[in-house]
């Protein structure tokens, strides 16, 4: 076997030290500590951006930015999907922050209009989420 240029058996080695230690270092204790501190942040995170779920004119005019700029200032992680549903499309997206896992759905006969249709119930779903 020859070495790789753009990986030498030294590099792996320090990279398999590094790991080693941060395993040898960790602390669960301290671990749930972040976790709490955490959700502190995306608490103050989601209260500064409550005023974008109220029924606003932009987030009835607009309910795609309003969820954008939502998931942009929450720092939120999401995942979109689209597929052919019966005569139409199906629009999916999931909202994941340290606090809420949401879902919703949304059918209608374009791409488009099920998005939009999938980002009114995520606002929705959010709205509820929040006040709960």
């Amino acid at each position: 076997m020859d070495e790789r240029r753009d990986r030498p058996i030294a590099r792996l080695e320090q990279v398999r030290r590094e790991q080693d230690n941060i395993i040898e270092n960790f602390q669960p204790a301290q671990a749930a500590h972040d976790q709490e501190a955490e959700r502190a942040a995306q608490r103050n995170r989601e209260q500064g951006a409550s005023q974008l779920l109220s029924l606003t004119n932009e987030a009835k005019d607009n309910p795609l930015h309003a969820l954008n700029l939502y998931v942009k200032k929450t720092k939120a992680v999401t995942t979109e999907s689209v597929r052919k549903h019966q005569n139409g499309f199906l629009f999916e997206w999931t909202y994941r922050t340290p606090l809420r896992d949401l879902r919703a759905e949304g059918h209608a006969s374009s791409k488009k209009a099920a998005k939009l249709a999938c980002a009114v119930k995520l606002l929705g779903a959010l709205r509820d989420s929040e006040s709960a």
